[in-house]
């Protein structure tokens, strides 16, 4: 037989079975009878149908246990005997298909710390569910223009499309009509040491929910840019009897701060080698009506380097400022002098195991 392969939409493959030639007629023959004949060719071989089950979606994760411990006894230069644990789950499942990606992350970070003859204490804790709907926005219109068309037409559209790639135009198929749902919070009781007696978060005091409608740009599963024009934020206190609500701008008298406006979501990821990769993460919103010019900022950098294969080294920083939220202030004496909005800022250096599921 004889097999014809599309390669791409400019070309066409022939391929010949065994025992199939060509051979150019020399002169014009005509027969009167042709008979087939009866017997089963053998020189045609049996073929099982190969049928490749598409998949849509990719799942995954890491977990990863970090231990530190450090014991001092009777040194001159002072200091604690100290013992920390940090533990971090991601889990991913991710949905594509055509023109259609849906993007779906929880994380889940909880660290203790025990220094000396303190108590032990929380010193990391997060709990974050991000899930991304998107539709392909011009690119995936390719399809629809051949519709309908005649060989010339169809010839002229793919010009078209081609000179528009050539032009800078091919960025355009990479944009996505998205909508994000994003949930943050805690799980455990915080509280500002060394003051533990009073509570200042708990489980969905604070948490955070994002609705956010807008175009995203994805070139590679590395980057992602999403710009909303149409977002709802809100912040939640749900125990306002053990909570300090107005800690985290809301009312006295609610429970739940809405806000409208503009938020931006960026993430990076940029692996140097197959042991070394920095992902850099950024969240930013501003209001529409209360103090536009006050930018909320989220901004994560994680640099992870392998040891082995079961042991990890990660590097992270994290910074956030929102003005609605009010901190402790303290004057040069260690006396607290009031509260107010200010950058927060977190560093931590962890090594231990981690596995990927």
């Amino acid at each position: 037989g004889i097999w014809i392969e599309n390669d791409n939409r400019y070309s066409l493959k022939f391929m010949l079975d065994d025992n199939v030639y060509f051979s150019k007629l020399r002169k014009h023959r005509q027969i009167d009878d042709f008979i087939l004949s009866e017997e089963e060719d053998k020189t045609l071989r049996k073929m099982t149908p190969i049928f490749i089950k598409p998949q849509y979606w990719k799942t995954g994760g890491i977990g990863s246990i970090n231990l530190a411990q450090g014991v001092i006894s009777n040194w001159a230069k002072g200091g604690e005997s100290s013992i920390s644990t940090l533990t971090e789950v991601n889990m991913f499942a991710n949905y594509s298909s055509g023109n259609t990606k849906w993007d779906n992350n929880a994380r889940f970070k909880y660290g203790l710390i025990k220094s000396g003859k303190k108590r032990l204490r929380k010193n990391e804790d997060m709990f974050e569910i991000n899930s991304k709907f998107g539709q392909k926005a011009f690119g995936g219109l390719e399809k629809y223009a051949y519709e309908g068309k005649s060989v010339k037409e169809i010839a002229e559209t793919m010009h078209t499309y081609s000179n528009m790639e050539k032009n800078g135009a091919k960025g355009i198929k990479h944009w996505y009509y998205s909508f994000l749902v994003s949930f943050k919070s805690q799980i455990a009781r915080g509280y500002n040491y060394p003051n533990d007696s009073v509570a200042v978060s708990t489980f969905l005091a604070p948490g955070y929910l994002v609705f956010a409608l807008g175009l995203d740009y994805k070139p590679n599963k590395q980057t992602s840019l999403l710009i909303s024009p149409l977002t709802l934020k809100s912040t939640f206190v749900t125990d306002t009897a053990l909570i300090d609500q107005i800690k985290y701008g809301i009312d006295k008298e609610r429970k739940v701060k809405n806000e409208m406006g503009v938020f931006i979501k960026a993430r990076f990821q940029y692996n140097f080698n197959d042991d070394i990769s920095l992902e850099n993460k950024l969240s930013l919103f501003t209001n529409y009506v209360k103090n536009p010019q006050n930018i909320d900022i989220d901004w994560e950098v994680i640099l992870r380097m392998k040891i082995t294969f079961y042991m990890d080294a990660v590097i992270s920083t994290h910074i956030i400022y929102d003005d609605d939220v009010k901190v402790p202030v303290f004057n040069d004496e260690g006396v607290k002098i009031g509260t107010g909005p200010r950058l927060q800022f977190k560093e931590v250096f962890s090594i231990g195991f981690s596995y990927k599921l």
